[in-house]
């Protein structure tokens, strides 16, 4: 009461007004605050979105290093096994009275075909011979290229009735295909390669 007989209440409309007024700073400083507290929430959810994607891009660039990796070894291990057969075929070169011969030997468990030795542009003969005993042929004279050497065959290719400079600068290379239908190149060195290539 006392307070009440102090107020100049010819100014009360003034005093309402000011209490609404401070009623509406309070409930907007109180917005003010939780907009505040969600933007900082915000703030922290994109940081924290932010570390994901980089920890996900890291994840992501090891499991591409690794699949790399895994590719160039599946490619490693198809390329072996492309050329097993083939790397189980040989061929010794040697020259005997003037003439030159290259005997080729399948050691793979599976035929090859199409197999011709070229010695330059000289086109020589084909012979099977016994696997333990080169002096014996097998058979008579084979077209070329001879159409299949089966596996644990040896036929000889014969440069025969040219000069020895002929033989000598002419050195054989065997063209054969493989099982896998592939088409293989080998010289005198053991060098294997595609044919073409």
């Amino acid at each position: 009461m006392f307070l009440a007989a102090q107020i100049d209440w010819g100014d009360a409309p003034t005093w309402f007004g000011f209490a609404a007024a401070a009623v509406a700073a309070g409930f907007a400083g109180a917005g003010f605050v939780k907009l505040r507290q969600q933007v900082n929430d915000q703030q922290a959810f994109v940081v924290e979105q932010q570390t994901f994607i980089a920890a996900q891009r890291a994840f992501m660039s090891e499991q591409s290093a690794t699949l790399a990796l895994e590719r160039q070894e599946l490619l490693a291990v198809a390329e072996d096994r492309s050329s097993a057969q083939a790397r189980q075929v040989r061929m010794v070169v040697g020259r005997e009275d003037g003439d030159g011969f290259a005997r080729i030997f399948n050691h793979s468990g599976s035929p090859i075909r199409g197999a011709e030795v070229k010695f330059g542009p000289y086109v020589p003969e084909a012979f099977e011979v016994h696997p333990h005993n080169f002096e014996l042929q097998v058979g008579s004279q084979h077209a070329l290229p001879v159409a299949v050497i089966g596996p644990g065959r040896v036929f000889e290719f014969w440069l025969r009735n040219h000069s020895a400079a002929a033989v000598a600068n002419n050195r054989p290379t065997l063209e054969f295909t493989d099982g896998q239908s592939v088409r293989w190149s080998l010289d005198e060195h053991g060098e294997l390669r595609q044919a073409g290539q």
